[in-house]
């Protein structure tokens, strides 16, 4: 199943991620949940989180949290290759998805 397909078509979206850019990126909290330990913590746990129609990550712009979220949905995360400044942001995603504990 092409779980992106979701991801790029928003269509069912239930919530929205809001970077330091106060940009918002829309997301599915099913999807949030399964893959990931943090945001299902966050989102079914007895945080303020679980009751929001949208949950601002500090220190990441909307551009990360767009590879962070294609990396949940695909298992993959393109970028345009010349453009450096974001190697740093990915190193950022794979720091986060991995202290975070994306399954």
């Amino acid at each position: 199943m092409d779980l992106g397909r979701f991801l790029r078509s928003q269509e069912l979206s239930d919530i929205a991620l809001v970077g330091d850019d106060n940009i918002s990126v829309p997301a599915h909290r099913i999807i949030l949940c399964a893959r990931s330990a943090f945001f299902d913590a966050m989102i079914r746990g007895n945080f303020s989180e679980a009751s929001q129609q949208q949950v601002h990550l500090a220190q990441m712009n909307s551009r990360l949290i767009g590879y962070m979220l294609e990396f949940m949905y695909t298992g993959r995360c393109l970028y345009p290759r010349d453009d450096l400044s974001i190697g740093v942001d990915l190193v950022l995603v794979s720091l986060f998805t991995y202290l975070f504990s994306v399954v």
